[in-house]
């Protein structure tokens, strides 16, 4: 079965589970880095806000075996946790005043996305390109509800791209605060004994030589170089210059520059975005670079 043909099967399955005031509609969403995914806008006729969600992933679980009407309980499980988020009524969304402390900003690399930006506000930094976004909801579990600003936002608010950075440098940082985690916190490599007990050295204090860089909810969370004075806070916890690895456009990974060969991490970072990080996640193929005499992030 295509994808078409899988489309039509689910479309049906989902009549029979809906409420009748919730129409569907297929659709096709241009995300990051120009990937396209199939979804279906979930229009509840009470509400003048629709809510979309995407089919490439169920469409791939069907191919595995995983029967239709399972993959259509699924779909509405999801749609009902969808309507529990809070949306405004969409006239909020021709007031930025409403909005003003809602306006946040994330990376996205520059030259994989070229078309979009033709639409979309936006400032180069090094190959990436910061834009901006309105966070509608976020829930505990780190799914978050929001619009990416365009430029017929910006001509219907009368803002121009520095006021969206302004309000944006100082609501991202506040609402998603930076964190900086050791690698070993996340992947604990540290040795057991037949018991399972940890293995030490109690003269030997461990200094984890990788560190996660990303914010509260670990989404977006590669923008986070960009908050004020992290960067110089990162050199004098290391008290040393360190390479910057783009993990994805949710984190980053920061790695001391004494012993680490920027080849090999590029390298690295290229092979790990082929195998490991999904094509709307990517950020860039290439590590970046600081310095205490530069005081600003530099491409590796």
């Amino acid at each position: 079965m295509n994808y078409q043909e899988f489309q039509e099967a689910l479309l049906k399955e989902l009549a029979y589970r809906l409420d009748s005031r919730i129409k569907l509609h297929p659709t096709i969403a241009t995300k990051n880095n120009d990937t396209k995914l199939h979804g279906l806008v979930f229009q509840d006729n009470t509400s003048n806000i629709a809510t979309v969600l995407y089919l490439d992933a169920f469409y791939e679980k069907f191919q595995d075996d995983m029967p239709i009407t399972a993959i259509a309980e699924d779909i509405v499980k999801l749609s009902h946790h969808a309507a529990k988020v809070n949306l405004p009524d969409a006239n909020i969304l021709f007031d930025y005043g409403q909005l003003q402390k809602q306006i946040l900003y994330k990376f996205i690399n520059l030259k994989a996305n070229q078309e979009l930006l033709k639409d979309v506000p936006h400032i180069p930094y090094l190959d990436l390109a910061i834009v901006f976004y309105v966070l509608l909801d976020c829930r505990n579990d780190g799914s978050m509800a929001t619009i990416l600003i365009r430029n017929k936002h910006l001509e219907l608010w009368k803002k121009d791209v520095q006021a969206l950075l302004s309000d944006a440098h100082q609501n991202t940082r506040n609402i998603f605060p930076a964190e900086l985690i050791p690698m070993s916190e996340i992947v604990s490599n540290i040795p057991l004994d037949e018991d399972g007990h940890t293995i030490s050295d109690p003269d030997t204090e461990l200094q984890p030589e990788l560190f996660i860089l990303t914010n509260s909810v670990k989404q977006q969370g590669a923008v986070c170089v960009l908050y004020d004075g992290i960067l110089n806070q990162i050199w004098n916890f290391l008290q040393e210059d360190y390479f910057i690895i783009p993990s994805s456009i949710h984190e980053t990974m920061i790695v001391r520059a004494s012993g680490a060969a920027v080849n090999y991490l590029n390298e690295m970072i290229q092979e790990v975005n082929e195998l490991a990080v999904s094509p709307e996640d990517r950020l860039s193929d290439h590590a970046y670079f600081y310095a205490r005499e530069h005081q600003k992030l530099l491409r590796a």
